[in-house]
């Protein structure tokens, strides 16, 4: 990935966090693609679930306000 797309995916992590009620980190490795799919199903419309790089994730929590990741 390029820089200019982990700035994009940084200010949407971000941007994402900051519009947040809570935000959960989770393991995906080892879940298969329906697993994966059958979870987002029950997470419901409000609610996302996104892949991201920890070092992304850091970052853009860092620019949001979080601490402690």
């Amino acid at each position: 990935m390029k820089r200019p797309e982990k700035e994009a995916v940084v200010a949407q992590l971000t941007e994402e966090f900051r519009n947040a009620d809570a935000v959960y980190l989770t393991e995906y490795r080892g879940l298969t693609v329906p697993q994966i799919s059958d979870l987002r199903e029950k997470l419901g419309r409000d609610t996302s679930y996104t892949v991201a790089k920890n070092t992304l994730a850091r970052i853009a929590a860092k620019e949001a306000g979080i601490e402690g990741l």
